[in-house]
């Protein structure tokens, strides 16, 4: 999401205020008290540079603001992706911290507010250019597992995950490489619910990632234990699904422990929902197509989110863009 910048010249046209705004990367979630919440970072451009920091906006439903806050500290840029309702009625926002004055490096950024948005704890994570993408509660120690991605010297960027504590404090964090080229993000979700740990079940995690090869890109799923380590790991799609690459929605999980999403395969025109056992076997695939405009060349289609219905079916959301002939 972008909105227009703001700027005022003088008779010269040169800047000598500035009320630029624009914001970048809206998440959005609904709220127990049926309100909306965005998160998203927002730049304010200055005759002394561009601060970019993390807004989180509260919404009724006819979209009049409740009450807004937002976060950061100047002279560093900070990127919103992932925003999530935590069990105490707060809320947990995810991304990117960049380097104080714009030197390189950057760290995952996670931040806890309250139930009104007010900050309770932020802190920083894998500070080797990390870029944190989601987020889950753990509701079985009010903890928090988040994937995204980090640098190392020797793999370049691998997918990266770390396990926090209620309080924000580290618990542990893993990264995992598969061609010793720069990988893709990690998506991490929690397996277990509450009432299988109090039946002393174990805790799993299942991670979605993907992995680069010089000339093609590869999906790649694993299985992990309550810390971290492999259980099972498959990335041997080729047959099965030629060209397939990574997800592009948030995983479903269902209660056997199947899951489904969205995901590329081949190029950015073949969007397939798949459907997996629990053991990462694909089950189906299914072209997800729309009816095109005549008239339209280069359509691109990009989903971004999907939901199950209660009839059993599937709502997805995304956007398509095309140049008119």
């Amino acid at each position: 999401m972008a909105a227009g910048d703001r700027r005022r010249m003088d008779e010269n046209q040169n800047i000598d205020a500035e009320l630029g705004i624009i914001e970048r990367g809206t998440q959005v979630t609904t709220t127990t008290d049926n309100h909306i919440v965005l998160a998203y970072s927002k730049d304010t451009l200055s005759l002394t540079g561009t601060t970019r920091n993390v807004y989180l906006t509260k919404l009724d439903m006819g979209g009049e603001r409740i009450w807004q806050h937002n976060y950061g500290i100047s002279n560093r840029d900070e990127i919103c992706r992932h925003v999530i309702q935590t069990l105490d009625g707060g809320f947990m926002l995810v991304g990117t911290q960049g380097a104080l004055n714009n030197e390189p490096g950057a760290s995952f950024y996670v931040i806890k507010t309250d139930a009104s948005g007010v900050m309770e704890w932020d802190t920083t994570y894998v500070s080797n250019w990390g870029q944190a993408f989601t987020v889950q509660q753990t509701p079985w120690d009010n903890g928090y597992i988040i994937g995204g991605v980090g640098f190392t010297d020797t793999t370049l960027y691998d997918m990266w995950i770390i396990k926090i504590g209620a309080a924000g404090e580290l618990e542990w964090q893993r990264n995992f490489d598969r061609y010793h080229i720069s990988d893709c993000a990690a998506q991490v979700r929690s397996l277990t619910t509450l009432e299988e740990y109090q039946n002393n079940l174990p805790i799993q995690y299942l991670m979605f990632g993907c992995g680069n090869e010089p000339d093609e890109t590869h999906a790649y799923i694993n299985l992990l234990d309550e810390n971290g380590d492999i259980i099972w790991e498959r990335s041997d799609y080729d047959d099965s699904l030629p060209g397939f690459r990574s997800f592009i929605t948030y995983p479903i999980i269902r209660p056997d422990k199947s899951f489904a999403g969205v995901t590329f395969v081949g190029g950015v025109h073949d969007n397939r929902f798949v459907d997996f056992a629990s053991n990462g076997d694909i089950n189906f695939t299914r072209l997800i197509t729309i009816d095109t405009i005549q008239d339209l060349a280069g359509l691109a289609l990009y989903f971004q989110d999907i939901k199950p219905t209660p009839d059993g079916g599937y709502v997805f959301a995304g956007y398509q863009f095309a140049r008119v002939l």
